[in-house]
């Protein structure tokens, strides 16, 4: 597949930091062989035991993930400096069984799973992302990341899980809009002329469905079989890294 070229690839070595020659023993095994079984284990779901040079790749990666390296790789379209023009937000959840970390049952989903919340500019950089228990409503999830925003954008687009009259009018104060298609049924307490959404702004939005669909395209995740909340941030965060570099 195109999405593992050799040129993808090697963006995403030049990412990770090379491993220290000792003075003595073999040399180390090349950047590019760990990272080709990393993928493989991350793209197939196998077990870490049917990767090669398995000890090798979960002692590297684990390293990296500890640092924070793969999370300061990821560049954070959020800065305190000029605020953003338009945004998305979604939420999609990462089937898990029921003992799993993290995992809790979803009402909205109606399975036991993780929610992934993702934040993205139209142009497609990711602003902020967000990991939470499955059980967890959306609402509670946007307030806690806009929060952690410096400066609000001019212009959110969201779902319809979203929605809150009390947000919608303290973001506004604000300067910023929330874009949300209206929930179309008889007892709607909206009063007056519907909130503006074009179908634009409906195209726009969709554009996130295209960063899940490419983050699930990993069988890691589609299934998580992790007993580790390490292990799950681990393929989450270079899941998200590798679409990045797909991007560019």
């Amino acid at each position: 597949m195109k999405y593992y070229s050799k040129e993808n690839i090697k963006r995403f070595i030049e990412m990770l930091p090379d491993r220290r020659v000792g003075k003595r023993g073999p040399n180390p095994l090349p950047k590019e062989t760990l990272v080709k079984a990393f993928l493989l284990w991350l793209r197939t779901g196998c077990s870490w035991r049917e990767v090669p040079h398995s000890a090798t790749v979960r002692r590297y990666f684990f390293e990296c993930q500890r640092r924070g390296i793969l999370f300061k790789n990821i560049p954070l379209a959020k800065n305190g400096k000029s605020r953003l023009n338009k945004v998305v937000i979604d939420a999609t959840n990462i089937d898990t069984y029921k003992g799993s970390p993290m995992s809790r049952y979803s009402g909205k989903y109606h399975n036991y799973c993780i929610k992934l919340t993702l934040i993205i500019t139209e142009q497609g950089h990711i602003v902020d992302f967000n990991l939470s228990m499955g059980s967890y409503h959306d609402s509670k999830i946007f307030d806690f990341m806009l929060k952690n925003m410096p400066k609000f954008p001019y212009e959110i687009l969201a779902d319809k899980g979203f929605e809150n009259y009390e947000r919608r009018r303290t973001l506004k104060k604000s300067g910023c809009q929330l874009r949300i298609e209206q929930k179309n049924y008889k007892k709607n307490k909206k009063r007056g002329p519907r909130f503006l959404f074009t179908k634009a702004h409906k195209d726009t939005r969709t554009s996130i469905e295209r960063y899940f669909a490419y983050i699930k395209s990993f069988k890691a995740l589609r299934y998580l079989r992790f007993r580790k909340i390490s292990t799950l941030k681990l393929a989450v965060l270079s899941s998200i890294l590798f679409v990045f570099v797909l991007s560019l």
